[in-house]
C-alpha cells in the first residue's frame, strides 16, 4: 500500500512511499519514475516505510518506518539520494512526520506516544520531547507560525506552544490524519468515524463535515482553496472527495476510479489532485473527477488461493467475504512442470472446521475491528479467544486448521501465525509484507495469498519441527500481462520468457 506522497516545491517530482519498502521518485511531466530511494528491508514488515517529508528547500527527505532495532528517522539528501544521518530518540515506530513552514524545526509523531521536535540547522539535534498524548500519535502538523498540532489514537486533538499544551480538543473517535492550510486545520480519523472537522488555528471547531465515506488522508491545496480526502475501504465503492474551502466547504468534485483504501493524497501545483491506493496500488492524477493519468504495475492482490495435489490456484477478483471463500480461483501454476494456465481442476481451501472444532470471530480490540477476536469453539461452545494487537495484525482476516489441528490466521501488515487449539502462539510465518486474504491447506503445505501481490508456499512439516519462525518454500509474482517470477529465499529463480524482467535488486541498508 502506498502510505505518503509529497510534490517538491518546483512541482517538478512525485515522491511516493509505500510498505513495499520503496521510496520512489516520478517526473511530473512524464509520469515516468526517475528514481528510488533504498534503504533498509528484511523479513516481514522489517523496512516498510510509513511517513516521509520534504524540507520547504527540497533539501532534506525525512522518513519514518518499521525499521529496527531503533525506530530511526532517516535523512536523505533528497538531489543524491545519499543517506545523511540518523535520528535516535522514539521508543516505537515513527508514523508521521512534517517540517516546519520556515524549513527550521523537523516534527515526527510516534507509537510511542510522543512528538519530538528536531533543529534542523544544528544537524537535526532533538530540541524537546513532547508528552500529553495518551496513545499512538498518528498525526503531525505545523501551523504557520511554527506552532504545533498532533493528532492520537487518544481521541486527542493538541495544540502545541513552547513544548506545551497550549489548547486541546477531545473527540469522540480516535484521530489520525491531519492537513493544514494558511487558515484551517483539517482532521479526521477512525474507520467508523465518517466525519471531517475543521478548525481554524486557534483549535476553534468551526465546521463538521459529514462524509458519504470514511475519510482517510487529508490534503489542502497549496492556495488553501481545496481540500482532498482520500476513502478508508467500506461497502461502498471508494470514493475521494475535493471539497470547496471558500465556499464552506461544501463538495465540490468525486472521484470514483480506485477500488479499495486510499490514503495517500496531494495536489499539484495547479491543483490538479493526486490520489494512490486501491488493490493495484494505482496512482491517479485527476481534475474535475477525470482522470489526466494514470500509473500503475501489473500486479494485483491475491483474494483467493487453492491447491491440488500438482499446482497452485489462485484469484486476483473481489466478489465477496474472503472468510467465506466467496472469491473465484482463476489461475493455477503447475509446480512439476512451471507452466500458467486456467484454474479448471478442483483445488483445497483452508478449512475452518477440524472435527469437533471450528473458528468464528467477533469484534474487539483496541481498534475496533469486527474480527479483531478470533473464537475457538469446541461442540459449539468457546474453548478460547485470540484478540490481536497493532503488534500482532489488528485482525483475523482469514483463518482455518491445519490438517493437524492447528489454526492458522492471517491480518494485517502480512502477519499470518500459527496457533494451538488453546490459542496460544506456535509459530509465525515470515514473508508477507501486507494484509494476507486468502489461505488453503493441502497436506504438509500452506499457501498463502496476500496484498502484497504474492503467493507464499510454506511446509507446516516445520511446526512439527518446534520451528517459531517458518520462510517460504518458494514465492510468486504473476503479472496481469501473463509473465511470472518464482522463487526461494536463498535468491534463486525460475522464471517465464519475459518474467525476469520483475528481478530486481534491495541492497539491505542495515538499521
Amino acid at each position: 500500500m502506498i502510505k505518503d506522497l509529497v510534490v517538491t516545491s518546483d512541482n517538478r517530482y512525485l515522491i511516493s512511499a509505500s510498505d513495499d519498502k520503496t521510496i520512489r521518485v516520478w517526473d511530473i511531466k512524464t509520469k515516468r519514475e526517475v528514481g528510488k530511494i533504498l534503504g533498509q528491508i528484511g523479513a516481514g514488515s522489517e523496512g516498510k516505510i510509513f511517513a516521509i517529508a520534504l524540507s520547504p528547500d527540497d533539501r532534506w527527505l525525512a522518513v519514518g518506518g518499521y525499521f529496527l532495532p531503533d525506530d530511526v528517522i532517516r535523512i536523505y539528501d533528497f538531489s543524491s539520494g545519499k543517506l545523511h544521518r540518523l535520528l535516535k530518540g522514539h521508543a516505537n515506530v515513527v508514523l508521521d512526520l512534517a517540517f516546519s513552514q520556515d524549513g527550521s524545526l523537523l516534527a515526527s509523531a510516534s507509537a510511542d506516544e510522543t512528538v519530538k521536535l528536531w533543529t534542523v540547522a544544528d544537524d537535526f539535534r532533538l530540541k524537546s520531547s513532547l508528552k500529553g498524548h495518551q496513545g499512538d500519535v498518528y498525526g503531525v502538523q505545523f501551523l504557520p507560525d511554527n506552532r504545533l498540532v498532533s493528532a492520537g489514537y487518544d481521541e486527542q486533538l493538541l495544540l502545541w506552544q513552547d513544548g506545551r499544551v497550549q489548547r486541546s480538543y477531545k473527540h469522540s473517535h480516535d484521530l489520525k490524519y491531519l492537513a493544514v492550510s494558511k487558515d484551517w486545520l483539517a482532521v479526521s480519523g477512525n474507520r467508523d468515524d465518517r466525519k471531517i472537522l475543521i478548525f481554524d488555528h486557534e483549535l476553534r471547531l468551526h465546521k463538521t463535515i459529514s462524509s458519504p465515506t470514511k475519510p482517510t488522508g487529508l490534503s489542502f491545496s497549496r492556495d488553501g482553496r481545496l481540500l482532498l480526502a482520500g476513502s478508508l475501504s467500506s461497502t461502498v465503492h471508494e470514493v475521494n472527495i475535493i471539497y470547496d474551502v471558500d465556499d464552506q466547504f461544501r463538495e465540490q468534485s468525486r472521484f470514483r476510479k480506485h477500488d479499495n483504501t486510499v490514503m495517500a493524497v496531494t495536489f499539484l501545483a495547479d491543483n490538479t489532485a493526486v490520489t494512490a491506493g486501491g488493490n493495484s496500488n494505482e496512482i491517479y492524477f485527476w481534475k474535475n473527477g477525470k482522470v489526466q493519468a494514470h500509473l500503475v504495475g501489473s500486479g494485483r492482490a491475491l483474494w483467493a488461493v487453492g491447491l491440488d495435489r500438482g499446482g497452485m490456484h489462485w484469484g486476483t477478483t473481489w466478489k465477496k467475504s474472503v472468510k467465506k471463500h466467496a472469491n473465484p480461483l482463476e489461475h493455477r501454476f503447475d509446480l512439476s512442470r512451471f507452466t500458467l494456465a486456467g484454474s479448471d481442476t478442483a483445488a483445497r481451501k483452508i478449512e475452518r472446521s477440524y472435527h469437533d472444532w471450528s473458528l468464528s470471530h467477533r469484534g474487539g480490540g483496541d481498534y475496533g475491528y469486527s474480527d479483531a477476536t478470533l473464537v475457538i469453539n469446541r461442540d459449539g461452545e468457546e474453548e478460547a479467544s485470540i484478540t490481536r494487537k497493532s503488534s500482532n495484525g489488528y485482525r483475523h482476516s482469514v483463518y482455518g486448521f491445519t490438517a493437524d489441528g492447528l489454526v492458522v490466521s492471517g491480518g494485517s501488515h502480512g502477519y499470518l501465525i500459527a496457533y494451538s487449539r488453546e490459542g496460544k502462539e506456535v509459530a509465525r510465518f515470515i514473508g508477507h509484507t501486507s494484509d494476507v486474504w486468502s489461505l488453503a491447506v493441502e497436506g504438509d503445505r500452506l499457501l498463502s495469498g496476500s496484498d502484497d501481490q504474492t503467493l507464499k508456499l510454506w511446509d507446516l512439516g516445520e511446526l512439527r519441527q518446534g520451528k517459531k519462525k517458518i520462510y517460504p518454500l518458494l514465492n510468486f509474482f504473476a503479472g496481469s500481462d501473463g509473465e511470472w517470477v518464482a522463487w526461494s529465499r536463498s535468491g534463486y529463480y525460475a522464471a517465464s520468457a519475459q518474467g525476469d524482467k520483475y528481478v530486481g535488486f534491495h541492497v539491505n541498508g542495515g538499521p
